[in-house]
This record gives C-alpha cells, sequence and structure tokens, in this order.
C-alpha cells in the first residue's frame, strides 16, 4: 500500500516539475521574444527619426514651395546638416538658394498653367524638366530621398529572390542574366503588368524587312 501511494506522488511529482519545465521555457522563449522585439523597435524609430532629421523638410513638398513660413533661416540649418551628411553629393549653400529660386519659379507661374509639385517625387520630376544645369543640388537630394531604404526588408527579401534563382542546378549562370531574372522576381507586379503582344508587335515593326519582288 505504501508503495503503491509512493509510486502515485512520485509520478504526480514529475509531471508537475515537467509541466513547470515547459511553462518556464515558455515563459522565457515570450520574454526573449519580446525583448527583441522591442529592441527592434527602438532601432526602427532611431532609424526613422535620423531619416526625419535628414529629410524632413523636403517631405513636406507643398508647404517647402508655398508656405509663407519657409524662409532662407528656416531653412538654412536644415540645407546645411543635409550637405554634412552627404558631404561631396550636395552644396549646402547651393542647395538652399536653388530652393529659393524654385519657390520662386512656382510663386509668378500662374496655377492654371502649372500644377504646384505636393510629392518629393513630381517635385523631382518638375526640376528634371529644366535640365542637369538647372537645380542640380536640389535634384539629387530628391533622388537621395527618393531611394534611400528605410529598413533593410527589401534588401533581405532581394537576397531571398536570389537563393530561389540561383540554385545549385543553375550554378554557371552569368551575371547579366541573374541580374535580369531577380529583377523580373522583385518586381514581379510590375512584370505581370506587361502587355508582351503589344512589345512583340512593337519589335516586329521596327526589325520588318521589306523585300522587293
Amino acid at each position: 500500500m505504501n508503495l503503491g501511494l509512493t509510486a502515485i506522488a512520485t509520478e504526480t511529482t514529475t509531471s508537475f516539475l515537467t509541466s513547470t519545465g515547459r511553462l518556464l521555457r515558455f515563459f522565457f522563449t515570450v520574454l526573449i521574444v519580446q525583448c527583441r522585439l522591442v529592441q527592434k523597435i527602438r532601432d526602427r524609430s532611431k532609424r526613422l527619426q535620423d531619416l526625419n532629421s535628414k529629410f524632413g523638410f523636403l517631405l513636406d513638398v507643398q508647404s517647402l514651395i508655398t508656405s509663407d513660413d519657409v524662409n532662407e533661416d528656416s531653412l538654412m540649418p536644415h540645407c546645411a546638416d543635409f550637405a554634412l551628411a552627404y558631404e561631396g553629393d550636395i552644396d549646402g549653400s547651393s542647395l538652399l538658394l536653388e530652393i529659393m529660386d524654385c519657390r520662386m519659379l512656382f510663386k509668378k507661374r500662374p496655377s492654371s498653367s502649372c500644377e504646384v509639385p505636393s510629392t518629393p517625387e513630381q517635385l523631382l520630376k518638375a526640376t528634371i524638366q529644366y535640365g542637369k544645369e538647372v537645380f542640380p543640388n536640389l535634384r539629387t537630394a530628391l533622388q537621395i530621398l527618393l531611394t534611400i531604404s528605410v529598413s533593410v526588408a527589401s534588401c533581405e527579401r532581394s537576397f531571398s529572390k536570389l537563393k530561389l534563382i540561383k540554385t545549385y542546378l543553375r550554378s554557371t549562370m552569368c551575371q547579366e542574366r541573374l541580374s535580369n531574372l531577380a529583377i523580373l522576381s522583385v518586381e514581379k507586379d510590375a512584370f505581370d503588368s506587361i502587355n508582351f503582344d503589344t512589345i512583340i508587335d512593337q519589335f516586329a515593326e521596327k526589325k520588318a524587312r521589306k523585300v522587293t519582288v
């Protein structure tokens, strides 16, 4: 009788310790995941704050171009910090003058003939229309703003695509073909929207050879 009770007590204790150990492992796992998640959020927030400190004055294009609160004194520190961050690509004083000239240009032009840009992309397209010699620093700043990656997720997805494309069966693939396939895979939405019949027709028209008999 005593041996039976002892066996039951031992089995119960073992089961309790096993369940407790599983719970502890679960809670420790959740705690580790939470700590990593908090660290990732802090890193992302710090990265976004850094980007905002550099590009914040270029994001609100409509206010940058039309607002009366924007002047040389308010723009000067932003242009100086931006030029310091991208030394060699941007001249701070020239960037300030180009922004003021751009403001004057859009203010003098009638609204009926030219719509004021409201996004960095629209402003970049507007500056490109005037040629490479006009607004070079502003154009470069906008290009940096539009091409810089806010996170590394897109870069990691690109490398993941490369692993799927270049397998051991395709180890002899050349770099140019690999790059082209990677672009098609990453830009799948744009690739799916292409009408290949139209492209084939255009190619046939350009390469057509008329033979007179």
